[in-house]
This record gives C-alpha cells, structure tokens and sequence, in this order.
C-alpha cells in the first residue's frame, strides 16, 4: 500500500484563496492593457495598409508622369519638333546632344513602357522596357523635376557608385561600382577580340590601352583610351544584362582600334587632287590610316545616303543633319586632342562651328563678304541705311536698292559684296599694333574701329576707282 500524502493544509487553503483572490484582481486590471495593446495594434495594421494604399496611388501616379513623358518624348521625335523635344531634355549641351543620336532614340519610338519607379531626392529612376523583334529589353532612365514638370536629365552620379579598377593583361578596365558585376564578362570579350583581330604585331604597336566603361556617351581621341557609354545606357536584356546593341557597339570600338583604317572623305571636284595629295602625305606617316577622297558631285545628294557612303565630307552641315543623327558631335574629340586650339581659329569663325554648344565641324577655310556702301549717297536715294550691328535686313537692303529708280535691276555699281581685301586691310590695321603676338591675339577679339575702317575704305577707294570696277564716290562721304 503506497504512500499517498495529502500536502494541503489550512494555511495552503488560505493562501491560495489569497492567491485567487489577487489573480481576479489582476485579471480585471490586465483587460484594459490588452484592450489598448489590441486597438493600437489594429491602429498601426491600419495606418500600414492605409500608408501602402498612398504608396501604391502615389507609385501609379509616378509611373502614370513617366509613362506620359515617354509619349511625349515619343511625339516630339516622330513630328521632329526641336521645341517640345528641347521641353522635355535637360539644357546640359552634352545631354542634348547624345539625345540626337539613333542610339538614343531608338527605343523611344518602340514605344516603351514603364517597368518600375523608384523616386530620388532630384526626380524619379525608372526603368523602361521595349520589345525589340522577338527580345524585351530596358535601361535605366532618370527624370528630373523642373518647375513641376519632369525632364529627362543625366542620371545622378549617386546612381552609378565609386570607380573600379582592374588591371588586365592588355591594360586597364575602368567602370562604375554599379557595373562591376559584368567585369569578368567584358574581360572576357575584350581577349576574344584581341586573339581575333590583333596578331603579334598589332598587340606591339596597339597594347596596352585603357577602355573605360562610362556613366555617358562622352568619348576621346586621346592615344590608347577607349571610352563606352554602360549597358545600362544601351540597352539590357529582360533580365538585365547588356543586351546586343552593347557587345556590338564595343566589337566594332576593338575593330577600329586593332584594324587597319580605311576612311571615305568628300570633296568638291576642285579640291579633289589637292586633298588626295595631303590623304597620300598623311598615309604615308600613318600606314596604319588610309584616305580616299571622293567626288561629292558624284554622290547622292540625300544626307541619308551620302553619309552612308562616306565617313566625313567637306562641306557645312545643316541642323537638320545634326537633329536626325547624321552628324557626330566632335566637342570630345576636339577637347581630347592637343593639337586641336581653339585659339588657332578665329573667333567667329569657331564660334560659327558651333550649334547648341557643341563642335559639329572643324573648319578649314572662310569667306567674309563684305558689303561697302556709302551712307550719305544711300541717304539721298531716300533707302534706309544698314544697322551696324548686326546683318538683320541685309538682303532686303540690297533687293530695295538696286531696284532704285536710277539704277536697273542687275545694276552692282553701288555695292561689291566679295571686296574681302577691303576687310583684310582694315583687319590687318586693328591686329598689327601690338607687339606681343598674345597681345596681339586679345587685342583683334575686339572691334575693328572706324578709323580703320575708314583707312580700308580709301586705299579701296584708291585701289578701284581707276579701274572703274566701281562708281566714284569720292564726293560722298564715307
């Protein structure tokens, strides 16, 4: 028979009546905490799901602002409206002008759609997405806010993250934190191209160089440095990986820094020969360069087909060919190169090289076409003067004064529009001054002066009269 001991007693008795007692007690004083700890956890559910419910109207909201600039973008492009595509760019003359590019624009008009948004602190990134034949494919895009409108813009520099430098076997790889996770792959095309196209000779003349992987499409002609824009820039597969407009662009960069070059440049015919001349002296210093010089009469006049026949052409360049992306912006180029001055110009002439703040063309020779007239012979035919400030009004000046009365319609006798040695004389006279040839530099930035100008008009004067090229004036003032 086993041992069954009862341990409760009177005093046990008391105690858990106490007991119970005090856990009633604490029992109706918990109900009002865990009545509030629940209210305020339902509170805090609510405000979640109520802050998600903002979010998510907030988040269409800025896909619905990104997806109406892609339209817009869209629109500008397809209608060629340089206002409304100039309204929705950045005014950084770099950007616009990458902008201009097929490389740019092409996938704005496969009518991309918003993938993501995520706002920043200057505008939204977001990431656009495009069926390209039978592949989707992004990058990244930022927009930022301009008086409560967006612009697409340079994406920040936060964005990209630090440099990241590696040492390869050829040379140096160069490229942001953000697209470090593609070195080994980049490494690997690079020795690709080089066991392809560069044999042992090549790889002595040609290696080392640096490529840098950019967070822009900015270039340079500096010896041995290769720059590409990133695959973000590009275009990315639909996974996010540098899709083939990437690999293309940099295969044909390592083509044309291993390969022997052959450039197509044209020429007006009475300039053919001599330019063939200069191509041969260049060649012969350059083996690895070739030029040819080709007849720009015997080309396509179209733009399109010209500039698909030839790499360069001695001739000005339109807006218009710029604006459609035939023409490449030579500002990096020019400003990577040492032996491109632009004190070496003169100023209006290099400034006239210029659109938008970008270099489109270097030039190689000028005519000023200078007008002379004389003021108080004009005065008396009763025609308005030309303002000398600027050339506004010139072609209207000179159609109102030779249809004068006293003159007939063909009549040149008042004005001699290609007199340019009247313009280099008084020219010559404003530079020749100082001694200094800096000096002398700053010095013919200014205006030439009416006291020379006045000088050129009578050794002009002098100059023509006997030759009877032109009426005499010499009773009319100047």
């Amino acid at each position: 028979m086993g041992l069954d001991f009862d341990w409760t007693t009177n005093d046990d008795q008391q105690r858990e009546a106490v007991l119970l007692s005090t856990v009633r007690r604490h029992k109706r004083s918990w109900r009002p905490w865990l009545i509030g700890i629940a209210t305020a956890v339902i509170l805090a559910l609510g405000a979640w799901i109520g802050y998600r419910i903002v979010q998510q109207k907030n988040q269409a909201a800025l896909e619905q602002a990104a997806q109406a600039y892609q339209q817009l973008q869209q629109q500008a492009i397809t209608s060629h409206n340089g206002a409304l595509f100039q309204s929705v760019n950045a005014a950084a003359p770099a950007w616009l002008s990458a902008q201009l590019q097929p490389r740019s624009w092409h996938s704005t008009l496969l009518n991309p759609q918003i993938l993501h948004v995520e706002p920043h602190i200057h505008g939204l990134i977001a990431t656009i997405q495009w069926r390209n034949q039978a592949d989707w494919q992004q990058r990244d895009i930022f927009y930022a806010w301009r008086k409560n409108t967006l612009v697409q813009a340079p994406i920040p520099i936060d964005y990209w993250g630090d440099i990241v430098t590696v040492q390869q076997p050829w040379g140096r790889l160069t490229m942001r934190e953000v697209d470090s996770p593609w070195i080994d792959e980049i490494t690997q095309f690079v020795n690709r191209a080089i066991l392809q196209e560069c044999n042992e000779r090549c790889r002595a003349q040609r290696l080392p160089f640096a490529l840098t992987i950019r967070s822009s499409f900015a270039t340079t002609a500096a010896p041995r440095q290769l720059a590409i824009a990133s695959p973000r820039l590009w275009a990315m597969d639909a996974v996010g990986n540098p899709a083939p407009q990437f690999w293309q662009a940099l295969a044909q960069m390592l083509h044309n820094q291993f390969a022997p070059a052959r450039v197509r440049f044209a020429a007006p015919v009475p300039l053919v020969d001599r330019l063939q001349r200069l191509a041969e002296q260049f060649s012969a210093e350059h083996p690895t360069i070739q030029i040819d010089i080709v007849d720009l009469e015997s080309l396509s006049p179209a733009p399109e087909q010209l500039f698909a026949d030839v790499d360069g052409a001695y001739m000005l360049p339109t807006v218009s060919m710029i604006t459609s992306g035939l023409i490449q912006d030579l500002t990096d180029f020019a400003d990577s190169d040492p032996q491109v001055e632009a004190g070496d110009f003169e100023p209006r002439i290099w400034q006239a090289s210029q659109w938008q703040s970008r270099l489109w063309m270097l030039p190689q020779s000028a005519t000023m076409h200078v007008l002379f007239y004389d003021r108080a012979l004009i005065e008396e035919m009763g025609l308005p003067t030309l303002p000398t400030d600027d050339w506004a009004g010139f072609t209207q000046f000179l159609e109102q004064a030779r249809a004068h009365k006293r003159f007939d319609a063909n009549s040149n006798v008042l004005f001699d529009v290609d007199a340019d040695l009247l313009a280099a004389y008084a020219s010559q006279l404003h530079c020749s001054f100082p001694p200094d040839q800096q000096q002398a530099q700053t010095h013919c930035l200014g205006e030439i002066g009416q006291a020379n100008w006045a000088a050129g008009l009578d050794w002009y004067r002098a100059a023509v009269v006997d030759t009877q090229t032109m009426m005499d004036l010499s009773d009319h003032s100047a």
